[in-house]
């Protein structure tokens, strides 16, 4: 009986260890972002600079990444400060990525996030006070260490108002 139940546990266990570490694997494309920080900087399309900084961390056991993004959080005296949180994590469901952005000033966003050869694309739906649209941001991989972006608006169902054209690069 007990070399039974130690063979069905030699057969379940690597088994269940596969499945665990599998689990996870849905975020490894975005590895790259883990306990590193990135700076972007660009400029919005009416020429005001754009600059905001990106940390990111593993959360529960690596089903979830955690981001905080250091921007301008007051435009009238241009104080800085943490700007954003968002939690990147995979929806088994829709079987795609999502990301979960909450703002300071008490907005939230969610966003799709799709990958196609050296491009993240992170599309999402835009309301400032009733200004709404819908926009997609570009992260175009020129090296291990730096991306191109472009923020741009959807038009007559097509993507082209660019709003913004920037560099995202490692820091650290």
């Amino acid at each position: 009986m007990k070399s039974k139940l130690l063979i069905a546990l030699l057969i379940i266990l690597p088994a269940l260890m596969v499945a665990q570490s599998n689990k996870n694997n849905e975020l490894e494309e975005f590895r790259f972002l883990i306990d590193s920080d990135w700076e972007t900087t660009g400029k919005w399309e009416n020429g005001t600079p754009f600059e905001q900084i990106y940390s990111s961390e593993w959360g529960l056991n690596k089903s979830i990444i955690k981001i905080k993004m250091t921007g301008i959080i007051n435009l009238e005296t241009g104080e800085k400060g943490i700007r954003n949180e968002a939690i990147i994590t995979y929806d088994k469901k829709l079987q795609g990525y999502k990301m979960y952005i909450f703002d300071v000033f008490g907005g939230t966003t969610i966003s799709t996030i799709s990958l196609d050869g050296n491009k993240i694309y992170f599309v999402y739906n835009y309301d400032n006070e009733g200004y709404k649209m819908k926009m997609r941001n570009t992260w175009i991989k020129k090296d291990e260490n730096n991306f191109g972006l472009i923020i741009e608006a959807e038009e007559n169902d097509k993507w082209g108002k660019i709003l913004l054209n920037g560099n995202i690069k490692k820091i650290n």
